[in-house]
């Protein structure tokens, strides 16, 4: 999943970098660079939700009595 969301950042990202046409829509003259500090923050998101997955995956595997050996996996 984060293979995929990570392709999908980059693939985005090279979509609206270079398009003049994207940032005159919004009024722009010339291609600000507010691009990458955006890039961050969606990277962060995303990490967040990620994060979440995992915490949610964890609680399962403990639910299910994997508990001790996920604990063992993981030291």
């Amino acid at each position: 999943m984060d293979k995929i969301l990570t392709f999908l950042q980059f693939g985005g990202y090279t979509l609206v970098r270079n398009s003049t046409d994207l940032f005159r829509s919004f009024g722009f003259d010339t291609q600000p660079h507010t691009v990458i500090p955006l890039q961050h923050l969606v990277s962060f998101g995303l990490n967040l939700v990620s994060r979440s997955f995992e915490f949610q995956a964890d609680a399962f595997a403990k639910k299910l009595g994997y508990g001790s050996a996920l604990r063992g996996g993981l030291v």
